[in-house]
């Protein structure tokens, strides 16, 4: 039990990071001003009725009482409704954070696993073609080209995947420099093959 405790403690302290401010303090100022209306109006029937004996007798004191007790009532269980609902969404958020963060480092945890062999591969073939240089035939090395080619875009692909795992661990720093715009966009095109 004290453990999940814990656990939970440091949930919601890893999601108030994501947040720019606590929500709770949100929820506490919004809660109490909720509350705020039927103590004005406990304290109404008080000031216009001090003069009398008739604040603590008759009708109006038993108004008085009852909306009193119905304004605590409703502030302590309106309180922990509304603080449970809360808690939950800040779980689910930290286990939607948890999973995006298990996904993150699979994707890099695969990527990594993957370059070695396809480097190997790569390498493996490009040696291939320069040592049959004259001695295989012109399919022979049309096949092993398309080979080199797959294995060069299978690279491009796991180094991708790589750079979105460190995007989104933070682990690059952008550079920013000034630009030609009009350079940037012809560069762009042309790898693009738009007009």
């Amino acid at each position: 039990m004290e453990a999940k405790v814990e656990n939970t403690t440091k949930e919601v302290a890893l999601i108030l990071q994501e947040f720019e401010e606590n929500p709770f303090r949100k929820f506490n100022v919004a809660f109490a001003l909720m509350t705020i209306i039927p103590l004005l109006v406990s304290l109404y029937l008080i000031a216009t009725r001090i003069s009398t004996i008739q604040i603590v007798v008759g009708d109006v004191g038993l108004i008085l009482i009852i909306s009193l007790l119905i304004a605590l009532g409703g502030l302590l269980i309106g309180y922990q409704i509304i603080k449970d609902v809360l808690l939950k969404l800040i779980n689910h958020a930290t286990k939607a954070k948890n999973c995006s963060n298990l996904k993150s480092s699979f994707i890099a945890t695969v990527s990594h696993e993957l370059r070695s062999p396809f480097m190997v591969l790569g390498g493996n073939v490009d040696l291939l073609l320069e040592d049959l240089n004259g001695q295989a035939s012109d399919a022979a090395k049309n096949r092993l080209s398309v080979c080199r080619d797959t294995v060069n875009r299978m690279t491009r692909l796991v180094d991708n995947l790589l750079d979105i795992y460190k995007i989104e661990a933070g682990m690059v720093k952008l550079q920013k420099s000034p630009c030609e715009i009009v350079e940037l966009s012809k560069k762009t095109g042309a790898r693009g093959n738009c007009s």
